[in-house]
Parts: C-alpha cells; structure tokens; sequence
C-alpha cells in the first residue's frame, strides 16, 4: 500500500531536482 506513495515522493524529488537544475543552467547563460 504504501509503495505509490513511495513512488509520489521519489517523482517529486525528481521533478524537484529537474527544476534545480534548469534553474542552474538558467542562471549559468546569463
């Protein structure tokens, strides 16, 4: 039962490290 909810957090930390990310590189152009 609790594995979906498992799986929720570790896409969110992955969307979450994603955004970091491009953020980065947004900053790292200018």
């Amino acid at each position: 039962m609790n594995m979906a909810i498992e799986k929720n957090i570790l896409f969110f930390f992955i969307l979450l490290n994603t955004l970091i990310r491009l953020d980065n590189h947004i900053d790292d152009g200018k």
